[in-house]
Formats: C-alpha cells, structure tokens, sequence
C-alpha cells in the first residue's frame, strides 16, 4: 500500500515506495511518474490501475475516468496539487494531507508541523503496509 504525504506550508510531497500483498512487504516499488509538462502524478491504491493512468497522463491531461477502479492520483502541475479519484472534477488540494493506508499517522504528523518527509517515514514506522525509502520533491 502507500503513504503520500503533502506539506502545504513547505511546498513538498513525499511518497514512500513499500509494495505489498495481503499482509506481506514483497518489494519496493517507485509511486511516482515525471509527466512531459514537467508535471508530476502519485498514485496510491490498486496497482494495475495507477501503471494504467501513468501512461494515460503521459499521453494527455486527463485520464480516462474509467481507469479509476479503487485508487487515487494526486497530480502535481504548476505549483498546484490536485486529487483524481475518477470524479468528473479536480480537487485541489490546498492544505496538508495525506493518502493511503498511512494516511492517518502522516496526518497527525503533519498537524504538529512535521514535513512531508517526516509525516512519511513515521507512517512508514508505524503502518506495516508502508515502507522506505521516502522520496520527497518540491511542489513549485
């Protein structure tokens, strides 16, 4: 599963790279792409369904909506930072937050003014389905 954390204050998203099955870490995995507009996309949730919207937003803007199936992509373009969820509409995200299955310890960490880095790594101690190494990249 993931943890993807975002630092409104500091302008950062982290994002671990743990890959499990059931309650097992099996590996690592890198959950993020580097778009052609110089863009950025993180995913968390079912894997086969992120690597899908990946190279759908390497061709264009906008995946198609039905390649959302359990998963959110949080998009980062221009200093913005958006969440797919397959809703017809963006949401833009302007406060700190965090997703998937660590998303509750990134959050209070995040709310006592951890960065993103740290709010990532203490869900990574603690939730058995997140893992390191964390990566961490400017919004901006």
């Amino acid at each position: 599963m993931t943890v993807i954390a975002y630092d409104h204050k500091r302008k950062t998203i982290s994002v671990d790279s743990a890959q499990s099955s059931s309650d097992v870490r099996c590996g690592r995995v890198t959950k993020y792409v580097h778009l052609p507009d110089s863009g950025m996309a993180f995913g968390c949730g079912d894997w086969t369904s992120i690597k899908r919207i990946f190279a759908d937003l390497q061709q264009s803007e906008t995946p198609a909506y039905e390649a959302f199936e359990n998963c959110t992509i949080i998009l980062v373009r221009g200093g913005r930072v958006w969440e797919m969820d397959g809703s017809p509409t963006r949401e833009e995200v302007k406060k700190s937050w965090a997703w998937g299955t660590g998303r509750e310890f990134a959050l209070g960490a995040l709310y006592c003014d951890a960065t993103s880095e740290a709010a990532a790594q203490i869900a990574a101690k603690f939730n058995i389905y997140c893992g390191g190494p964390i990566s961490t990249f400017k919004t901006r």
